[in-house]
């Protein structure tokens, strides 16, 4: 891998995973799609980046925190906006052994 020329910058996707691999930031290698490993030197940059963000968003911006899992019938009202990743949402169908009445959404994005 090190040594090894980056893939070609026109297969976009290819080459920036495999930067952030090399530049040991990211390791998006993780069997779970959407989902990665943060290396040190990556999650200082992320604290760094999150750190700057926090003093501009501090001056008159009050913060809230939606669940992370949202009822289906609640989810589906939001369809326009959940439109083109739809088929990628993360879905809890059972708390333990047993079937929830209504399946539960893993909350995509911040905002839903």
């Amino acid at each position: 891998m090190k040594g090894e020329k980056l893939p070609r910058k026109e297969k976009f996707s290819e080459w920036y995973n495999e930067l952030l691999l090399r530049a040991e930031i990211v390791d998006v290698r993780y069997p779970t799609k959407g989902l990665c490993v943060w290396y040190p030197f990556g999650f200082a940059i992320r604290q760094r980046i999150y750190s700057i963000l926090r003093s501009l968003l501090d001056i008159d911006h009050q913060e809230v925190l939606f669940p992370l899992l949202i009822p289906e019938n609640e989810f589906m009202k939001e369809s326009e906006h959940i439109k083109g990743f739809e088929e990628e949402v993360y879905w809890v169908t059972k708390g333990g052994s047993n079937s929830l009445d209504m399946p539960l959404a893993l909350r995509p994005t911040s905002e839903t």
